[in-house]
């Protein structure tokens, strides 16, 4: 995997960080599909890609 910022690995912690909400938000977001992650050890974590696609999907749908 290379180095560009799209392939960037966040923890639920950065990413709530990033989308100002608590780390449980985006552990059930997780759990119920919305934001797709893998699990290494007992922990989350999340390409920015993800976390970039999420946010713009959320954004068009506020628009409409």
């Amino acid at each position: 995997m290379d180095n560009t910022e799209e392939n960037k690995v966040l923890t639920v912690e950065e990413v709530a960080k990033l989308l100002r909400v608590t780390d449980r938000t985006i552990r059930y977001m997780i759990r119920k599909g919305e934001l797709p992650a893998a699990k290494v050890g007992k922990e989350y974590r999340i390409l920015q890609a993800e976390v970039d696609k999420l946010f713009t999907q959320r954004t068009q749908e506020a628009q409409s």
